[in-house]
């Protein structure tokens, strides 16, 4: 087998507890920096039709509030 022939101590032992502790913080990192870059104001510098249906929703929502 093909797996056989890679020298072995080639990659590093895989620690399945830290690999899953690396990915829930990659994760959770990823996940508070979209919600934190939802935050800023799209529309000043994204067209409408560019923009996610859930901000359009709300701002409709929004305009029907004021009107």
């Amino acid at each position: 087998m093909a797996v056989d022939r890679v020298p072995r101590g080639h990659f590093p032992p895989v620690n399945p507890s830290l690999l899953l502790r690396d990915l829930t913080l990659y994760f959770s990192l990823s996940l508070s920096l979209s919600s934190s870059s939802s935050e800023l104001p799209k529309s000043s510098f994204l067209p409408s039709s560019h923009r996610p249906p859930v901000e359009a929703v709300a701002e409709a929502a929004a305009a029907v509030e004021r009107s």
